[in-house]
This record gives structure tokens, sequence and C-alpha cells, in this order.
């Protein structure tokens, strides 16, 4: 079966000056602590991308200047479930 590599950046979407209001979605944002600082997020986005990533074959990588941030602070305060993706 052929691999299929998918890299995540969140640098410029993940920031202390999110969004208010409804998403695109129609649904109200999230906020949450990521322990440096409060994220905004839509949870249909983070439902798909956990969707996505226990597709069979998919290899998710995160491209990010968070590092290892992103799997210690962010997964855990928005639910995505990236804890394990290499960075």
């Amino acid at each position: 079966m052929k691999s299929i590599s998918l890299y995540l950046d969140v640098d410029g979407v993940i920031c202390p000056f999110g969004p208010a209001g409804r998403t695109e979605w129609g649904s109200d944002w999230n906020h949450a602590n990521a322990g440096l600082l409060s994220v905004a997020y839509a949870q249909e986005l983070v439902d798909g991308l956990n969707r996505i990533a226990a597709l069979a074959g998919l290899r998710c990588v995160w491209l990010t200047s968070w590092e290892d941030l992103a799997p210690e602070y962010l997964c855990p305060a928005i639910g995505l479930d990236a804890g394990r993706w290499p960075y």
C-alpha cells in the first residue's frame, strides 16, 4: 500500500487573536488554554483531522515552530489525537 504524508502547519492559524462569533460550519468557536496561550478552534475541524489521521496508510507530521509544544500543549487542549506525530 502506498503511504501518504500529511503535514500540518498551525503557525499563524493558532494565535492569541482568535476569532469570535460563529465558525464557517455555523457553530460557536471553542476556546482553550494551550499552556502558552489561549487558542480558538472549530471543533468540526479537529474532528475532521482526527478522522483523516486515522486513515490507513496516512502519515501525519507536524510542520510548525511549536515543535514538541504542539503535542504537549495544543493536542490535549483542543482534543487533537496527534500526540505521537513526528515534528
